[in-house]
C-alpha cells in the first residue's frame, strides 16, 4: 500500500473515506452518503443515513488523540449528557455500547480513534456574539469546571498537561531554537525569549500547589460552540487536558482581542462564570501571562503547520511586545468598576 503522504488529494480522500466506512460498520445506522467536512487537526465527515438522520464522524489524527485519551473524552461527554446541566455534543454508542472505534490504515498504520457524534444544528457562536451569549459561554465553562471537579479519570490514563510551551505537544517548543526561526531578527528573538521565560514559569507553577488538576475543555472558543434556539452547545472536546480552570479561561479569552467590544465581552463572560463558581484567576497579571502563553503556543505550532511561518511570527512578535509592555505597566482591564460591569455581575440566567 502506498504511504498516505505520497497520495494525491483524491487518493487521500478515498483512503480516508474507506477508513470512515470501516469505523461506521460498528454503529446501528445505515449509511447513505459521506461528505468530507474538513481535514485539519482531525478529519471530519458528515454522515447522511438512509432514514434521513445526520451525524459527524471524527477520525482522530492528532498526535494526542490516543485511544485512551479519546475514551476519557467520550466518557466525560456521556456523563455531561446524562446530568444535563450544560449542553454538549453527544457521542453515539456502537452496537456493543462502546463510544470509541479504533481502526488502522490511514494516515498511519497505528490504530486511530474514531468517534461518531450526533449532528448539532445551528450556527457557530462567532456569528452570534453578544454580551448575552458571552455571559452564557462563561456560565457554560463554569458548569464544565464544576462537573470536572467530581469526574475523576482513571489514574492509569496519561492525560496531557499544559506545564510549559510545547510541553506534551505534537509541536515541540521549536521557538526556543534559533535555527527554527531564522527569519526573525535579534530583537524579535529576544521578545520571544522574554515571553517564554514568563509563560513557562507561570504554567509550571500552576501544578506545584495543592489544588488537584481537573479535566479542561482546552479549546473552548467562539468557533467550537454552536448557538441554536437561544442555547449554546459545546463541541470539540478532543483538546482536553488536565489543568486548572484559569488556563481554560485564558484560552477562551485569547480570542476576539481585536474586537472593539472585547473588554465588554470579557466582563460578560466573567459575570456568567461567577454565577456558578468563584472566578479562579488570582490577579490580572496571571491572566495576562496565560494569554501570552496561548499566543506562544500558536506561534510554536505555526512553525510546524505553515509552509512559511515568517509573516505570522513577525505579526505575533509585535503583539507579544505589546502584551509584555502591558504586563510591566500593570494595566488592568478587570478591576475597573464601571456601572456596566457592576450590572453584569448582578446578571442571573433566565429561569427554564
Amino acid at each position: 500500500m502506498r504511504p498516505f503522504v505520497q497520495l494525491t488529494a483524491k487518493g487521500k480522500l478515498q483512503r480516508l473515506a474507506r477508513l470512515a466506512r470501516l469505523a461506521l460498520r460498528h454503529y446501528p445506522i445505515r449509511v447513505r452518503e459521506l461528505h468530507l467536512l474538513s481535514i485539519q487537526t482531525n478529519v471530519l465527515f458528515r454522515i447522511d443515513t438512509e432514514d434521513g438522520r445526520r451525524y459527524v464522524l471524527r477520525i482522530g489524527i492528532q498526535y494526542h488523540s490516543t485511544l485512551e485519551q479519546t475514551q476519557v473524552e467520550t466518557e466525560w461527554l456521556r456523563a455531561l449528557v446524562r446530568e444535563g446541566e450544560v449542553q454538549v455534543v453527544r457521542p453515539v454508542a456502537r452496537v456493543d455500547r462502546a463510544l470509541v472505534t479504533a481502526v488502522a490504515g490511514a494516515p498511519s498504520e497505528a490504530e486511530i480513534p474514531c468517534v461518531l457524534f450526533e449532528w448539532v444544528p445551528g450556527q457557530r457562536l462567532a456569528e452570534h456574539l453578544s454580551l448575552e451569549t458571552y455571559r452564557e459561554l462563561g456560565r457554560s465553562m463554569a458548569l464544565l469546571h464544576r462537573h470536572a471537579e467530581t469526574f475523576v479519570p482513571p489514574a492509569s490514563v496519561r492525560l496531557r498537561k499544559w506545564t510549559g510551551i510545547g510541553s506534551d505537544s505534537e509541536a515541540p517548543a521549536v521557538l526556543r531554537s534559533r535555527k527554527h526561526i531564522p527569519h526573525l531578527s535579534g530583537p524579535e528573538r529576544h521578545v520571544i525569549r522574554q515571553a517564554l521565560e514568563k509563560a513557562d514559569e507561570a504554567l509550571g507553577a500552576m501544578y506545584q500547589g495543592d489544588a488537584r488538576p481537573i479535566l479542561l475543555h482546552g479549546d473552548l472558543h467562539m468557533w467550537n460552540v454552536h448557538c441554536e434556539g437561544g442555547q449554546l452547545v459545546v463541541l470539540d472536546f478532543d483538546d482536553l487536558f488536565l489543568g486548572h480552570p484559569a488556563q481554560d479561561i485564558a484560552i477562551t479569552l485569547f480570542y476576539g482581542h481585536n474586537r472593539p467590544d472585547y473588554e465588554a465581552l470579557c466582563r460578560a463572560f466573567r459575570a456568567g462564570y461567577e454565577h456558578v463558581r468563584p472566578w479562579p484567576l488570582a490577579t490580572d497579571e496571571q491572566l495576562r501571562t496565560l494569554l501570552i502563553a496561548r499566543r506562544l503556543e500558536l506561534m510554536n505550532y505555526s512553525i510546524w503547520a505553515l509552509p512559511d511561518a515568517g509573516p505570522y511570527l513577525r505579526e505575533n512578535v509585535a503583539r507579544l511586545r505589546q502584551m509584555l509592555s502591558a504586563s510591566q505597566a500593570g494595566r488592568s482591564t478587570w478591576r475597573r468598576r464601571r456601572p456596566a460591569a457592576r450590572a453584569l455581575h448582578r446578571w442571573r440566567p433566565p429561569r427554564p
